[in-house]
């Protein structure tokens, strides 16, 4: 893999795409100073944003996880390996598959 190729998949924005990177953290400082009481325009939660910009941003959810999740203990619907023995025996409602783990999320 050639090293071009290579920094878009695991560089940071800053490094391809520096003015984005800039007017990204002057909106941010903007959001930050201003109270505007419309909820999808007021500054959202670091943790928040940094989900976000996660590998589940780019994959398609539509449907629902499994009704049993949202009656189990967290500690259940975290645990991984039982999570997914679960889900190879009885799949899931979602009508697109490889939601295996954001079904956990």
């Amino acid at each position: 893999m050639n090293k071009e190729y290579k920094s878009i998949f695991t560089g940071v924005m800053g490094m391809i795409d520096n003015e984005i990177a800039l007017l990204s953290k002057i909106e941010e400082e903007r959001q930050l100073q201003k109270i505007v009481l419309i909820p999808s325009e007021s500054i959202t939660p670091h943790p928040v944003r940094e989900a976000l910009s996660t590998a589940f941003v780019s994959i398609y959810t539509e449907g629902y996880p499994p009704i049993r999740m949202t009656r189990e203990e967290e500690k259940v619907v975290t645990d991984y390996y039982y999570q997914m023995a679960r889900y190879r025996r009885y799949a899931d409602r979602r009508f697109y598959k490889g939601c295996d783990i954001a079904n956990l999320v």
